[in-house]
């Protein structure tokens, strides 16, 4: 099947999840309390890492990172980035990493306003709004930097507080995790990794034309919650090969590898993963 097709279907499926999470920072309930499950601190050479990762994704305007400076009145250093919760595997060879921002609500540019629904970032908003999404990494060994790629399964945006952003991702990733569904081929299904596989869509799934009757995508849940204990180990995320061979789905944009721009990194990041 056409990958434009697939994606289609894909972006819809994701739609109405991220509906049924109330992402993007619309959930505006009361702030829940998961300081027991963020007391693990990002090493420093990890932080310095992610954050410049962070930031040349921006400066190149690169999938869901933004220059803010190509759209708003405002210049990209006025973002200031911050680390909202930093998860290792125990073997340190998996991370999952919330990362914030802390911006003004610039104004849009003329070039861009006559069209815009709206003259700010946020329009609901104060003078300064924070974000906050995922990162997920893997790499061979502890001594070695990491390879990162964006994990918004849950965002929120156009908040006034560290806090509440931080609540937000604290109630995907601490409650409803486990039950968010991707799709899988089921030529690929592994029973040892993720929860409910979603049968009754099958027929539907290959009516649409995704995926063909000898190996239908299909939908199954993560199954674990960050805070579980398999979670490392059995959550479908760490599913090798799940929808592609050869390939986690956060590798992937569609079926094709998802090409992370190559960053030159400074010396003095480098030179603190050679100790």
């Amino acid at each position: 099947m056409k990958t434009q097709q697939k994606m289609k279907i894909k972006c819809l499926l994701y739609f109405f999840l991220l509906l049924s999470f109330q992402s993007c920072g619309q959930e505006k309930g009361d702030i829940m309390d998961y300081s027991s499950f963020l007391k693990e601190k990002i090493e420093y050479k990890d932080s310095l890492f992610i954050i410049y990762t962070v930031k040349e994704w921006s400066n190149r305007n690169w999938l869901y990172s933004e220059d803010y400076s190509k759209m708003y009145k405002m210049t990209n250093e006025q973002v200031q980035y911050f680390i909202g919760g930093s998860f290792y595997s125990p073997d340190r060879r998996k991370i999952i990493v919330w990362v914030g921002e802390k911006l003004p609500n610039a104004e849009t540019i003329e070039i861009y306003s006559e069209n815009s629904e709206a003259n700010k970032i946020c329009p609901e908003s104060g003078d300064t709004i924070y974000t906050l999404s995922a990162l997920i990494g893997i790499r061979d060994s502890s001594s070695q930097t990491w390879k990162l790629y964006p994990f918004n399964q849950q965002q929120a945006i156009c908040y006034d507080s560290k806090d509440k952003v931080i609540n937000v991702l604290g109630q995907y990733y601490f409650e409803k995790m486990k039950d968010h569904s991707i799709f899988v081929s089921k030529k690929y299904l592994n029973e040892n990794y993720g929860g409910e596989v979603r049968y009754d869509l099958e027929k539907k799934t290959i009516d649409l034309g995704y995926g063909h009757s000898d190996s239908p995508l299909i939908l199954k849940n993560f199954g674990y919650n960050l805070q579980d204990k398999f979670f490392w180990e059995k959550s479908l995320i760490w599913q090798n090969g799940a929808t592609v061979e050869g390939y986690y789905e956060f590798q992937l944009w569609g079926d094709k590898p998802l090409k992370v721009p190559e960053i030159e990194y400074p010396e003095e990041i480098l030179k603190l993963y050679e100790k």
